[in-house]
């Protein structure tokens, strides 16, 4: 028994010299906004609802769309596609596609994306972050395998939502 033991423990204790690192991975919701692609973590998302009425607040400036009652509380609904400076906030009255309630947010706000394709296991790809988008919002990329979004592999802008909702939910003070 002390040898099996012996062997056992010599075999696991081994380099492993013809096993290939594992591929770091990420599991994203992926969204769509126009024709680009993003990704957020999943971890980082608690919900995704059907869009639901809004309305205009006073005052609120883009990416903001306006205020919706949830659960016996008002939400800003931010809209993904202004946020990232690659589209208009639609008005409050023509909203369409998702919601998402993300995790940890100090003030209830709801991202709305024009359209939630799914959830993908993607290979990280090389971490620098389109021109196009603000600087530290974008993260990343990810490779979606072929077929998960396309019939050929797609590249995903990975975001990251704090980032993305920190300007809004926490607001510098006049004076600053």
């Amino acid at each position: 028994m002390d040898r099996i033991l012996e062997e056992r423990t010599a075999l696991l204790a081994a380099p492993h010299r013809h096993a290939a690192p594992p591929a770091p991975h990420a599991r994203l919701l992926a969204c769509g906004c126009g024709v680009e692609i993003h990704g957020i973590p999943l971890e980082t998302v608690a919900e995704i609802l059907p869009v639901r009425r809004c309305v205009r607040v006073p005052g609120a400036a883009s990416p903001v769309i306006g205020a919706s009652g949830w659960l016996g509380r008002l939400w800003a609904v931010v809209d993904l596609g202004a946020a990232l400076g690659l589209a208009e906030a639609p008005p409050p009255e023509d909203l369409t596609g998702h919601l998402l309630r993300l995790r940890d947010q100090p003030r209830p706000v709801l991202l709305r994306v024009e359209r939630v394709l799914g959830v993908v296991d993607a290979d990280r790809a090389d971490d620098a972050a389109p021109e196009a988008v603000p600087r530290g919002v974008v993260v990343g990329q990810a490779l979606a395998p072929a077929g998960s979004l396309a019939a050929a592999p797609r590249l995903i802008g990975v975001l990251d939502p704090g980032r993305l909702l920190h300007p809004l939910v926490h607001p510098v003070p006049n004076g600053a």
